[in-house]
C-alpha cells in the first residue's frame, strides 16, 4: 500500500532498446566532431547568436520558448508492472541495504533569453520518494502475506515516504562570469493539489515458537486524501517554495559542476495527520491483583499546519574532453536518507545532432539521449523490458526567435 501511494501504476512498453543503443553509439563513434572549443555539457542548450549579458534582461527579453514532457520512475524492490496490484508483496525482491522508490514526472513551458539571463515558465509536476531498508520491505511483505517465518527475528522499521503534486511558476536566471565560470539559480512556486507522507519507527519482533508478533512501533501518516473522524475544514490547496541552482567551471579539457534541486518547504494548513503507537507488551493489574499483559493501541488525530522539507537532491559531475572522441563525464546524485546514485556518460556531436549514452549504475540501465534542430529526446533501455525496475523518457522542443 505504501509503495502504491508513492508511485501508482506504471506500464512498460516492449521494444528492442539494445538495437537503438548500438545504432546511436556507432553513429556517434564514426562522426566527425564539431570544433566547439571548451564545449559545454550536453544538457546545455546551443548558444550560437546569444545576446551579451548586458542585453539579456530588459524586462523579459524573449528570445526563445521551450516545452518539455518528462517521466522518471524507479523502484529497487519491485518491478514497475506490479504497482497498483494487490499482490505486490508476492513479487517484492528487496536489494541489500537501503531501497529506493522514486517518481518524478513533469510538464513545463518557459520563455526567456537564449543563453543567459532570465527564464520564466509554468510547470506541473508530481514527485514522490520512498526510502526503506531491506528488512523493512521483506518483513512488511511477510506480514502482508500472513506468512510465518521458520525462525524468530527482531526488526527495526526504517521507512520514510514523502510526495506531492502541484503546478505553478518557475523562474531561472543564468549567467556567464568569465574565466570558465557559469552559474544558474531559480525559484519554483507551486500550488499543491496533493501532499502525503508516512514514517515507520520502533521495533517489531516475531517468536517462531508460538508464531506471535511483538510491537513497540509508531506510524505517522499525513495526507490530503486522509479522512479523520470529526474532521475540520482543510485548506483547498497547499504551497511549495523550492530553490534550484547549479555552478559550473570549465577549461578546454576539463570541467566540474555541482547543483541542488528542490530545496525548500512544503506547506499545507489543517492537513489531516494520524499518529498510531502500538505496544504489544503493556501490562495492568486485574481485580485480583494479578498482572495481565495485553496489546495497546494509541492513536492521535490532528490537523496541524504541515511544514515539511521537500525531498531534495544534490548532484556533482566531472567532465573530460576526449578530443575527437567527444566528452566523458562521471556524475553522481545524492539522495538524502539513501545515498549516491552514480553514473557514467559519453556524449558526442555530429553537425546539428548531439547524442549521449549514460550508464546509471544503481538503476542498472542505459539512458539514450539526442538533440536535433531544437528537439530533444531521452529513453531508458529498461523502457523496453517487461520486468523493468526503471522507466525514463523525455520529449522537449526549443524554438528560438
Amino acid at each position: 500500500m505504501v509503495v502504491r501511494q508513492a508511485l501508482g501504476q506504471a506500464r512498460p512498453r516492449p521494444t528492442q532498446a539494445l538495437v537503438i543503443a548500438i545504432l546511436l553509439g556507432c553513429t556517434l563513434a564514426q562522426a566527425q566532431p564539431r570544433d566547439t572549443g571548451a564545449a559545454a555539457p550536453f544538457e546545455a542548450e546551443r548558444t550560437s547568436g546569444a545576446a551579451p549579458a548586458a542585453q539579456a534582461w530588459s524586462g523579459l527579453d524573449v528570445r526563445q520558448w521551450r516545452f518539455q514532457l518528462r517521466s522518471d520512475l524507479h523502484s529497487d524492490a519491485l518491478e514497475l508492472r506490479y504497482f497498483g496490484q494487490k499482490n505486490w508483496s508476492d513479487n517484492a525482491r528487496p536489494r541489500s541495504g537501503m531501497n529506493l522508490v522514486q517518481i518524478d514526472q513533469s510538464v513545463s513551458m518557459s520563455v526567456g533569453s537564449s543563453a543567459q539571463g532570465h527564464q520564466l515558465g509554468w510547470t506541473r509536476r508530481q514527485m514522490g520518494r520512498l526510502v526503506a531498508s531491506e528488512d523493512t520491505v521483506r518483513r512488511m511483505g511477510q506480514i502482508d502475506r500472513g506468512e510465518h517465518a521458520p525462525e524468530s527475528w527482531n526488526w527495526r522499521p526504517d521507512l520514510l515516504l514523502k510526495g506531492f503534486s502541484g503546478e505553478g511558476l518557475d523562474w531561472t536566471y543564468r549567467s556567464f562570469s568569465g574565466a570558465g565560470w557559469s552559474w544558474e539559480g531559480g525559484l519554483q512556486w507551486l500550488r499543491l493539489s496533493r501532499l502525503y507522507g508516512r514514517e515507520l519507527t520502533g521495533t517489531v519482533s516475531y517468536d517462531a515458537a508460538d508464531q506471535s508478533y511483538g510491537f513497540q512501533a509508531q506510524s505517522l501518516q499525513v495526507g490530503s486524501n486522509l479522512k479523520l473522524p470529526f474532521q475540520k475544514p482543510v485548506e483547498t490547496l497547499g504551497q511549495a517554495l523550492l530553490v534550484h541552482g547549479h555552478i559550473h567551471w570549465r577549461s578546454e579539457s576539463f570541467g566540474l559542476s555541482a547543483g541542488l534541486r528542490d530545496w525548500g518547504q512544503l506547506r499545507w494548513a489543517g492537513l489531516p495527520q494520524q499518529v498510531l503507537r502500538l505496544n504489544s507488551s503493556t501490562s495492568e493489574r486485574d481485580e485480583n491483583g494479578f498482572i495481565v499483559y495485553k496489546p495497546s493501541i494509541q492513536g492521535q488525530n490532528s490537523q496541524p499546519v504541515i511544514r515539511w522539507r521537500a525531498p531534495y537532491t544534490l548532484d556533482v559531475a566531472a567532465h573530460w574532453r576526449l578530443g575527437s572522441a567527444g566528452q566523458f563525464s562521471l556524475q553522481g546524485e545524492r539522495v538524502p536518507d539513501f545515498g549516491w546514485l552514480p553514473s557514467l556518460r559519453w556524449s558526442r556531436s555530429l553537425g546539428s545532432l548531439d547524442g549521449a549514452l549514460q550508464w546509471r549504475m544503481h538503476q542498472r540501465d542505459l539512458l539514450m539521449q539526442a538533440q536535433w534542430h531544437g528537439w530533444s529526446v531521452a529513453l531508458s533501455s529498461q523502457n523496453f523490458r517487461r520486468k523493468a525496475h526503471s522507466q525514463v523518457w523525455t520529449l522537449a522542443y526549443l524554438h528560438r526567435f
